[in-house]
């Protein structure tokens, strides 16, 4: 991956892995972290050998749960900021590259064709997953439960169906199509983590997606608007099942879910673009240290409400709770 040159509109950026014993480290102009240290003393170490001008950068497109140990212990953070740039999807980093977008067209889109999606799908539901045990709460079990009440396909590692879809596949997209939900529950419960399951589903364009992440308000602030079904609009495990099964059996409630199209259109952020040891994401961080990090105005606290802060659980319903791993425990290392 590294060392790696990138000719950028604003000048050229060299990428060099460099180790706390390196020369490199020092002379470096910017220090990027894309990992974590299992050993926290490390980071008092790279403190005492960081020069005053070095711009370290945190970056991640992970949830703040499976990146605990991407930042140090809070008491490092006293009277500072240890990072000096954020690259991540939350909107409030210095640089938000999000899993997708949804742009809203200027006028009402009369050409956009009618379809009667209702009558693409001849299955149910599909859930794809590769990650069967999760930081945040127990997906795999909440999936096999809900199965009980509703006809369910589970594909990837987690799943009982063929063909085994290898992760970012391209080859099994087209499973999608043939049903009519499509389970998009993330591996935590985090502010604006929304990832690639959610985006892709509206990508393709032709199911549901059915919804666990990131708060209701999240999903409608950053997504089209009537496209998804949050799982946290209801009571109990059946009333969602029966929710679906009446969605599925009216055309024309099923199909103004997909009513948005005629109002804006979606993208997805492609992997490699998320991340920042890339051509287009290394040109975003040049742009960024151009136009001057001591001209922010705002500082995106990795320890408070909208980060670290904002992982407390999946939902205050009893019935999802109850998969949830025990609240705050993932916090008392910091």
């Amino acid at each position: 991956m590294v060392p790696e040159r990138y000719d950028c509109q604003n000048g050229i950026v060299n990428f060099q892995r460099a180790d706390i014993n390196s020369s490199k480290f020092r002379r470096s102009k910017v220090v990027i972290f894309a990992g974590g240290f299992k050993d926290k003393s490390l980071w008092k170490r790279l403190l005492a050998k960081r020069t005053p001008r070095q711009i370290w950068v945190f970056t991640t497109d992970e949830s703040p749960l499976t990146t605990m140990d991407y930042i140090p212990p809070k008491q490092y953070n006293i009277g500072r900021n240890i990072f000096n740039v954020t690259y991540t999807y939350h909107s409030k980093s210095d640089i938000s590259v999000p899993y997708g977008r949804y742009k809203p067209y200027v006028t009402f889109n009369d050409d956009e064709i009618d379809v009667d999606y209702h009558k693409l799908h001849h299955k149910f539901a599909m859930w794809m997953s590769s990650h069967c045990d999760t930081i945040s709460w127990d997906r795999t079990k909440f999936v096999k439960d809900l199965a009980e009440y509703m006809p369910i396909d589970r594909f990837g590692k987690c799943g009982n169906m063929t063909p085994k879809c290898k992760r970012r596949s391209s080859n099994c997209g087209w499973l999608q199509r043939d049903y009519m939900f499509n389970l998009a529950f993330e591996n935590s419960c985090c502010e604006e983590y929304i990832s690639e399951k959610f985006w892709k589903v509206l990508s393709t364009g032709v199911s549901i997606p059915v919804v666990i992440g990131a708060k209701k308000e999240d999903y409608k602030r950053l997504g089209p608007p009537n496209s998804f079904i949050h799982v946290d609009d209801f009571n109990s495990m059946q009333d969602l099942a029966t929710y679906l099964q009446r969605v599925a059996n009216n055309s024309v409630l099923y199909n103004s879910f997909f009513k948005w199209k005629k109002f804006g259109t979606v993208s997805q952020t492609e992997y490699l673009d998320r991340r920042i040891v890339y051509n287009k994401s290394a040109c975003l961080l040049m742009d960024f240290l151009k136009n001057g990090v001591t001209e922010k105005k705002d500082t995106f606290d990795l320890y408070g409400s909208s980060w670290l802060g904002g992982c407390k659980g999946c939902s205050s319903k009893a019935w999802i709770a109850k998969y949830g791993y025990t609240p705050g425990e993932h916090f008392t290392a910091n």
